[in-house]
């Protein structure tokens, strides 16, 4: 009988154990996408667009043209609408609206973007998936009509 109660033990100290460890690795998944968002927010805020899409995948951002009018941007607000939800077991959506000038023109402008992010475990960190979102400041230029 002690044989048992010992075993029984045993097994109930390595179930503890390894709960213990999920636990200690969900928190560990939590501080990193708070981190993430964080940074990421920051980044958008101080108008630090080209550095933005060092939060895309490698892979991603090698396929990615990074638009050449983003100098044209300033951000000027950037305000979480939704906080992150779970989307899945390594996935979160974040719904944020970002307010940008764009410069040359002086002229405000706002949009929905709706992020969504994803846990690398191999790499042990979030990647934005849904991209960085489209700045409409493309330079505008009119042609004659009359012009063939």
């Amino acid at each position: 009988m002690p044989r048992t109660t010992a075993t029984g033990l045993i097994l109930l100290l390595l179930m503890i154990m390894l709960s213990g460890c999920e636990t200690l690795a969900q928190r560990e998944k939590s501080k990193a996408l708070t981190s993430t968002l964080k940074s990421y927010a920051t980044t958008l805020r101080w108008s630090y667009l080209r550095r933005a899409y060092g939060f895309m995948r490698p892979e991603e951002l090698r396929k990615t043209k990074i638009p050449p009018e983003l100098e044209n941007i300033k951000i000027t607000g950037y305000e979480v609408m939704e906080k992150a939800a779970p989307a899945g077991e390594d996935s979160v959506i974040q719904v944020v609206r970002i307010d940008y000038v764009e410069q040359d023109r002086q002229q405000q402008k706002s949009l929905m973007d709706r992020q969504l992010w994803e846990f690398d475990k191999e790499a042990g960190r979030w990647y934005l998936i849904s991209g960085i979102p489209e700045f409409s400041a493309a330079p505008r230029i009119r042609t004659s009509p009359l012009k063939k």
